[in-house]
């Protein structure tokens, strides 16, 4: 690749042609960092006023754009980073398509100022609405400076849906975030509104970074990785299983320094740690994946963000087996091999018909706890495999961007049945009643269901009741969680959820994107109980909880909260958002399955259930009771 700024042939143009690629704020401060990347900077200055809807001002040291070819770099395909169709096929860089200062300088106004390294002085040139204003000679340091003001000021209706101040922000602090992981050699400073909100130090270790960003507290949790294999080499760092986090957010990966989205890494990683967390929990790992550029496609989405691969079985067994491999070091005990005899070889384990393993164990006092676990994650996988829409085709794996309406963990659902709800009744109705269980029916639910008697618990996890009309069987967990729904609702709605100051306020280190989310739900979340104070510039104090969540780790659900409003918050009202976190706390505090309880806890359980307005489902859809119907519990007898 040279620094020579050239327009590609229309065949090539229209091969690689994404089409328009700025979305949003984070949109412009991503293709003008990657640009300064791709230049060899050392120092990249970010500077955004209004979360980037005023002023965007992207400063680093690379080498330059020479004055004569300054214009050039504004006009559509033109780059010096591919010359044709072949170079794809190796790429280097982060940019390659010529497209992104194009279609920038198409909707605001651009003011670039830059000094090639061998040009003795720099150029300057102001665009608007793609037609040039200013071209002169100006004064300036080797590097390029790029100033975007008024994004969209021709494009009204795209300037509407732009998202608050805090949104924006958001974005673009998860973008900096990212580049800033895989580029540890670079010194990145972010400045929001005349604050400084993150620095990373340049030092050129990745640990160092994951400090800057995340804390002490998550550094200190981390482990080296680093090993190679047919034509993958994977470095960073993963997370000691018990420091863990309850969505996908922290599942960091850099494919030949390119921040990656693709199910498949995610899938990978899981797999590994199969066994070793607890459901609704998930790894943290900063994996750096180096491989031949022939081997992935990064010309699969207009902004770039995700990945596809070729020959993905091999890369995803790499990375699987290199994990457990650390895992095995890391984790005193239980020691987890998994195996599963009735499969051939490794590419029939993603199939929902072999995902029951077996599990040795050096701790056999453990066996019976972990093997209930992992079984209760491979249930989860499975629903959640088919919400996501992750598949395997061929021999491609592609990532996407996960749309949040899954049944599981999204709720804020009413008590009438929803679509989700519908499809996981249907999916599973012929299998209940194969099975002699049967779904509640609507002729069912025209009246409460009456109990004579609880009989017991089976498996830690279903409660066994003898009904006037049969035998139900109810789900523990699914049900606690409708009946604190509907409490957790009602003390809403009435203004009056309780709150517990507590004795020992929770300090909690936080990145720019957290500390932005969280003020910007601050009313909604003290309205459900939650108290924080700013401590310092990356720190929280949490003063006050919900007396609900009195049973579980202050730290720990503060942290499950912020988890779930970056994956949920940014497309939100706030009104929805208030659903979502009740059904979410619902979920949280519930009796989980494989809990051993008392007779008491299974009587008030019941009760307190078949009292709900709506008894049958939990919010999130999934059944909570199944009837074992006396006429056909005879018929299955043949007593009738």
């Amino acid at each position: 690749m040279t620094d020579k700024i050239k327009q590609l042939s229309s065949q090539v143009a229209n091969q690689i042609s994404a089409g328009e690629v700025i979305e949003r704020p984070a949109s412009v401060v991503k293709e003008l960092v990657e640009n300064s990347l791709d230049a060899d900077s050392t120092r990249i200055y970010v500077e955004v006023k209004d979360g980037g809807k005023k002023m965007i001002r992207v400063q680093d040291n690379g080498s330059g754009i020479k004055g004569e070819d300054l214009e050039l770099a504004f006009s559509r395909y033109a780059t010096s980073k591919i010359d044709n169709i072949n170079d794809l096929y190796s790429l280097r860089s982060l940019g390659f398509r010529g497209e992104a200062l194009s279609s920038i300088a198409s909707v605001s106004e651009v003011k670039a100022v830059s000094r090639h390294k061998d040009s003795p002085g720099g150029y300057k040139l102001v665009i608007k609405g793609s037609k040039i204003k200013e071209k002169s000679p100006a004064p300036s340091k080797i590097g390029t400076e790029i100033t975007v003001s008024d994004l969209f000021y021709n494009t009204p209706a795209r300037f509407k849906y732009m998202k608050t101040t805090t949104t924006e922000f958001g974005h673009i602090s998860k973008i900096i975030t990212g580049e800033a992981l895989a580029f540890p050699e670079v010194k990145f400073t972010l400045e929001h509104d005349n604050n400084t909100v993150l620095q990373t130090p340049g030092s050129g270790k990745l640990k160092d970074v994951i400090r800057s960003i995340y804390g002490r507290e998550l550094t200190d949790n981390l482990h080296e990785i680093d090993f190679a294999d047919e034509y993958i080499t994977v470095r960073g760092f993963i997370a000691h299983p018990d420091y863990n986090r309850s969505s996908r957010i922290y599942e960091k990966f850099f494919v030949n320094r390119r921040v990656a989205a693709n199910n498949m890494l995610s899938s990978a990683v899981e797999k590994a740690y199969g066994g070793l967390l607890a459901r609704n929990k998930y790894p943290i790992v900063f994996l750096n994946i180096s491989l031949n550029p022939i081997l992935v496609d990064v010309n699969v989405h207009p902004a770039k963000k995700e990945v596809k691969f070729s020959r993905s079985k091999v890369i995803k067994n790499v990375i699987k087996k290199g994990i457990e491999k650390k895992l095995k070091k890391i984790v005193s005990a239980p020691q987890i091999n998994i195996q599963n005899s009735s499969l051939a070889d490794d590419n029939q384990e993603d199939r929902p018909e072999n995902k029951k393993v077996k599990l040795d164990f050096e701790n056999t006092e453990k066996a019976s706890e972990f093997n209930k676990k992992n079984q209760d994650q491979n249930d989860l996988d499975d629903h959640e495999d088919r919400k996501y829409g992750i598949r395997e085709e061929d021999d491609l794996y592609y990532g996407t961007d996960i749309k949040e309406n899954r049944g599981s963990g999204s709720g804020g659902q009413s008590s009438d049945i929803t679509a989700a709800e519908s499809e996981y009744s249907s999916k599973d109705q012929k299998t209940m009643i194969s099975s002699g269980i049967f779904p509640i029916t609507d002729s069912d639910k025209q009246k409460k269901p009456q109990f004579r008697k609880v009989l017991g618990q089976i498996e830690d996890t279903y409660i066994i009741i003898e009904a006037v009309s049969g035998i139900y069987i109810i789900d523990q967990h699914a049900a606690e969680e409708r009946i604190i729904f509907e409490k957790l609702n009602k003390k809403y709605n009435n203004g009056n959820i309780s709150t517990q100051p507590l004795l020992v306020p929770v300090n909690m280190e936080l990145t720019p994107e957290e500390i932005e989310i969280l003020n910007k739900y601050d009313s909604e979340l003290k309205e459900l109980g939650f108290k924080f104070e700013d401590f310092g510039t990356q720190s929280i104090i949490v003063r006050e909880v919900p007396v609900i969540i009195k049973k579980r780790s202050d730290q720990e659900v503060v942290k499950e909260l912020i988890d779930y409003l970056l994956e949920h918050g940014q497309t939100m009202s706030p009104a929805e958002m208030i659903s979502e976190i009740i059904t979410y706390m619902s979920c949280r505090t519930a009796i989980k399955a494989g809990e051993k309880i008392k007779p008491v806890e299974q009587k008030r359980i019941t009760e307190q259930l078949f009292a709900a307005e709506n008894p049958y489902r939990c919010p999130h859809g999934r059944p909570a009771v199944l009837l074992l119907d006396d006429d056909k519990l005879a018929r299955e007898f043949e007593r009738k």
